[in-house]
C-alpha cells in the first residue's frame, strides 16, 4: 500500500467540512432524542433558515439554531461572533450574530428563539 497511506492529503478542506457537517448532525439527532424523551411536539427542519429550525406548534413559534464548531475548545468570543468577512464584490457578509438577528427581523413574533 505504500506511499498512497503515508504522505499527508495536500487537500484537507473537504474533510474538515465534513467533520463540522457530521457534528450538525450529531447535535440535531440529540437534540431530536431528547425531545421526544420530554414528549415535545415540534417539528424539525434541517438547512432550512439556519442550521436548524424547530417548529413548537403549541405555539405556534419558530426556534432557529445555528451550529458552529471550533478548532479549539475555547469559548467563542464577541469579535468572533460579530466578525465580518469580505465578499470578493466588495460588500460583506453578515456575522454569526448578524444572521441570528436576522431571522428576528424577518420572522417577528413567529421567532420566539434563536
Amino acid at each position: 500500500m505504500g506511499k498512497v497511506l503515508e504522505l499527508e492529503q495536500r487537500e484537507q478542506a473537504g474533510s474538515g467540512s465534513y467533520n463540522r457537517f457530521e457534528y450538525q448532525v450529531h447535535w440535531i439527532v440529540c437534540h431530536i432524542i431528547g425531545q421526544l424523551e420530554n414528549n415535545a411536539e415540534c417539528i424539525v427542519f434541517c438547512e432550512f433558515h439556519d442550521d436548524m429550525a424547530e417548529f413548537i406548534p403549541e405555539k405556534e413559534e419558530y426556534q432557529f439554531y445555528q451550529i458552529k464548531t471550533k478548532e479549539d475548545s475555547s469559548d467563542w468570543t464577541v469579535a468572533e461572533l460579530s466578525k465580518r468577512e469580505k465578499k470578493k464584490s466588495g460588500g460583506y457578509k453578515k456575522s454569526f450574530l448578524g444572521f441570528i438577528y436576522y431571522n428576528f427581523l424577518n420572522f417577528g413574533v413567529e421567532c420566539s428563539h434563536c
